[in-house]
């Protein structure tokens, strides 16, 4: 067993982690453990714990890929989010819940949402970050031409007020006009 992998895992044991915990971290990330402490995970839960995100341990566990990014990469991505207005708090959870926003290109979901006038994307986006996964083109622009052809007057505010409807398809909108089903699926 070498230096890294031995290492890796007393920090892990140091920052509070249960026997359990360091398994499921293992089994899901287990390449993390050949770079040791010091270069990616030690930078992450200094910088995610200056966030402000809550049970560092559980949060590791659960989702080791959010503290394997490197950190300018992450700090980055929370100034982005930040701009919208979202707390510090907000973005650290929010990225350690959900680990690949880190590296998508979800820029032109909220400048569609901006054009569409949809009122407060940041609270939008705190309240249904999985909303920032979605591809434009092939899940948001459909739902949109969909809703306009189905006689919905302001997108914008009904996307607000009904946000899992981009995560529906197309084809069930345009199906009944009158009545839009929404799940949730997307949150």
């Amino acid at each position: 067993i070498n230096a890294e992998y031995m290492g890796t895992l007393q920090y892990l044991t140091d920052l509070g982690l249960d026997a359990d915990q360091i398994r499921t971290f293992v089994a899901k990330r287990p390449v993390a453990l050949f770079f040791g402490p010091t270069s990616r995970l030690k930078p992450s839960v200094d910088f995610f714990r200056s966030l402000g995100v809550t049970d560092l341990p559980a949060a590791i566990a659960a989702n080791p890929k959010a503290f394997s990014n490197d950190v300018q990469t992450v700090r980055s991505v929370v100034q982005q989010l930040q701009a919208l207005g979202l707390e510090a708090a907000q973005v650290g959870n929010m990225l350690v819940t959900h680990p690949a926003l880190i590296h998508r290109k979800w820029a032109p979901l909220i400048e569609l949402l901006s054009e569409l006038d949809v009122p407060n994307i940041g609270k939008l986006v705190a309240e249904h970050p999985t909303l920032l996964l979605l591809n434009v083109e092939a899940q948001v622009w459909p739902v949109i031409e969909a809703l306009a052809t189905s006689g919905v007057k302001d997108i914008g505010q009904h996307i607000a007020e009904n946000p899992d409807i981009l995560c529906e398809q197309a084809v069930e909108i345009a199906a009944d006009k009158h009545s839009v089903r929404h799940n949730s699926h997307c949150t």
